[in-house]
């Protein structure tokens, strides 16, 4: 099996894509199982096929396994359709399959061998999306939307028995408007939250768009328990709903925006509120406002905090080509964003490059892994990579030397031995040891007054010096800290 990777100076995590043999794969969701990482996409061999992975966690490839629809039909899935591990072990999965109307649920043992497959065809509908799965103590509970025959959608919930044999199916939403579902999860034994949006129904015009969140809880026989809908704009979905442990609610979403009468935009953020709906905080995590910035999932991590995964589209710096990068949040249930960091999965943050999350998880030694894919458009097309990254608990791919927030006071040295000059700049900086030191092991990291890291540098230091000269810099002040054998931190200006 061929697969890239990119290599780095120390192996505590890794940043790779993975072809495995196939035209294209690309990698929707995932889960941990022990001391394995199990990946599940959608790739292209002589049609398109569910991709199953199985990693170790340092990224070595165990086992790659395509399964195909036997008449012959092509399957379909999108960034963080479900895969969970079910009660007695095995793996179990959604998504689509074949024509339009048609949804399916299979279930493989965990050397991937198909031991279940259900199709599911609602003749009365057009188009059929199934995204989410649950396990419950009586069977299955499946979640997604369906496109009517006016083109709206709505929500569809099927509750099925243990062998995928559907029982029931139930749809929610307002009439004449769009009604997406993004997220179901259960909170109690007979208690799930399902979420989402309402949206404006097909063929309004943009200066009249509008969405809103909202989530609402049903039974396990699909009876609606209560519902809430955000105030229009202000968010545009509801995401990776999760209840905190104080019995506050957090999810991800983003406001809307327009640009102009053609173009529209929105920031993504992380709400918090409280068991009575009310909010009670919300933090922007996307420094940019584009139509392309999303949140994909929050999970909790072992520490009491959240991650957040998501991508944005970087700040278009005249002369040059900005990319989406997949990005990685860690928050506190305050609101209080502790690290993000932008990730690309080129071994440089490739101008033109689609950089999408789908899943992530939280391995019992805090370190994060999160999976997706890569494209590139520019200046040549490579198509679609499936994409796997783990970080530390502190965002970094190597534990050591690792910088966890740009939130440095000007001028706040750890140590006074570097310097960096000239400062102002404006065509090269330069950082470097006194005369006569003896060369250190560092990693440096700049960012920009929005937080945004915008170089870093992982090796030796010495008096030397190490020069720096950024293309297409905006004018403004940048801070930045070396950490590792010397440690430093201070203000830059870019003139």
């Amino acid at each position: 099996m061929l697969f890239l990777s990119v290599r780095l100076f120390a192996q505590d995590g890794f940043n790779r894509r993975y072809p495995n043999g196939t035209q294209s794969s690309v990698f929707y969701n995932l889960i941990i199982d022990a001391d394995t990482i199990i990946l599940f996409g959608i790739g292209v061999d002589t049609q398109q096929v569910v991709t199953l992975v199985k990693l170790d966690t340092t990224g070595n490839l165990i086992q790659f396994q395509t399964i195909k629809d036997a008449p012959g039909s092509p399957f379909y899935a999108n960034l963080n359709y479900s895969i969970v591990q079910l009660s007695n072990g095995n793996y179990s999965f959604v998504g689509e399959v074949g024509d339009a109307q048609t949804t399916f649920w299979m279930e493989t043992n965990k050397k991937f061998e198909v031991v279940a497959f259900k199709k599911y065809t609602d003749p009365s509908i057009l188009v059929a999306f199934q995204k989410k799965l649950i396990e419950t103590n009586s069977g299955f509970l499946m979640g997604g939307d369906k496109q009517k025959n006016d083109y709206a959608h709505d929500f569809s919930v099927i509750g099925t028995d243990g062998f995928g044999d559907l029982i029931w199916e139930k749809k929610y939403g307002k009439p004449g408007v769009n009604n997406i579902l993004r997220g179901m999860t259960q909170i109690q034994e007979n208690q799930f939250i399902v979420s989402g949006l309402h949206g404006n129904p097909q063929g309004t015009q943009l200066p009249n768009w509008w969405a809103q969140s909202w989530i609402f809880a049903i039974d396990s026989l699909g009876n609606k328990l209560w519902e809430f809908e955000s105030p229009v704009n202000d968010e545009i979905a509801a995401i990776g709903t999760q209840q905190t442990v104080d019995g506050n609610w957090i999810y991800g979403t983003g406001d809307f925006q327009l640009i102009g009468n053609n173009e529209w935009g929105s920031q993504t953020k992380i709400v918090c509120r409280d068991p009575q709906w009310n909010l009670l905080w919300q933090t922007n995590i996307s420094p940019t406002v584009y139509s392309t910035n999303r949140i994909r999932d929050i999970v909790p991590a072992n520490d009491g905090n959240y991650i957040v995964i998501g991508e944005w589209t970087t700040p278009q710096i005249s002369g040059s080509v900005n990319y989406r990068a997949g990005v990685v949040t860690k928050i506190s249930p305050t609101g209080t964003i502790l690290w993000s960091k932008e990730f690309s999965g080129y071994p440089t943050q490739i101008p033109g490059s689609r950089n999408l999350l789908g899943g992530v998880a939280v391995l019992p030694s805090g370190s994060i892994v999160a999976a997706g894919y890569s494209q590139r458009f520019h200046p040549t097309s490579i198509a679609s990579q499936g994409w796997v990254i783990k970080i530390s608990p502190d965002g970094c791919v190597v534990d050591t030397l690792c910088l966890t927030t740009p939130s440095i006071e000007p001028g706040g040295a750890l140590t006074s031995s570097v310097s960096v000059f000239p400062n102002p700049a404006q065509t090269q900086v330069t950082f470097a040891l006194p005369p006569g030191s003896d060369p250190a092991r560092v990693r440096l990291v700049v960012w920009d007054a929005f937080g945004r890291e915008v170089w870093s540098f992982a090796g030796w230091l010495g008096p030397e010096g190490l020069p720096w000269t950024p293309q297409n810099l905006p004018a403004g002040v940048y801070f930045w800290k070396i950490d590792g054998e010397v440690r430093q931190s201070g203000k830059l200006v870019w003139e």
